[in-house]
């Protein structure tokens, strides 16, 4: 398979599965309130048990250090020329608010996309400004199987949420039931 059609492939697959996560990320903050109602009156203590729990995860995420991925010169130059174009410093003089408004909406979009590594989308965006982009390699098919992977993790930890089990269950009630039980097994309550 060509270079070309790899990237066209998982261009359309990021995409599809960024719609996917947006759904379920909206459904769940639908669903999670409920949920939390639910799992409350069977489990009042658990008030004390999550602020706990919140404390130790605040600790471990202090500790924890982040490491960039390593992104090509090819998108780093992408993304400067991107940034160089739309920075709201450089727009100040711009007479047209309209057009400023939607190209400092670009700067942010880029900005997001770089540091989340999601070269779809900067391309795209660089697409839409005109910028020449790279010729696409190895690297950038190796970085987009990246964030297909990632995405994908993100979406099957989503739907494997309590909180979504128990809504898509058939008996709610009994589906309540046994995630406590299981939390309880765990120590986690």
């Amino acid at each position: 398979m060509s270079i070309q059609l790899k990237y066209k492939k998982l261009k359309y697959e990021i995409k599809y599965l960024t719609a996917e996560k947006e759904e379920l990320v909206a459904l769940l903050s639908e669903v999670l309130p409920k949920f939390e109602s639910e799992f409350r009156k069977l489990v009042p203590e658990f008030e004390q048990v999550n602020e706990k729990v919140k404390q130790e995860s605040r600790k471990k995420s202090k500790k924890e250090i982040t490491n960039e991925p390593n992104k090509s010169n090819s998108v780093k130059k992408v993304y400067r020329r991107i940034v160089t174009r739309t920075h709201p410093d450089k727009l100040e003089q711009l007479p047209n608010t309209h057009l400023k408004k939607g190209l400092i909406k670009k700067y942010k979009e880029a900005v997001n996309s770089y540091k989340n590594n999601d070269i779809v989308s900067l391309f795209d965006l660089a697409d839409e400004l005109d910028i020449k982009l790279p010729e696409i390699d190895e690297s950038h098919i190796g970085m987009m199987t990246k964030q297909v992977n990632a995405l994908e993790r993100e979406i099957n930890a989503y739907r494997m949420s309590n909180a979504l089990i128990w809504y898509n269950s058939e008996n709610k009630e009994e589906t309540m039931k046994q995630i406590i039980e299981a939390l309880r097994q765990a120590g986690r309550i």
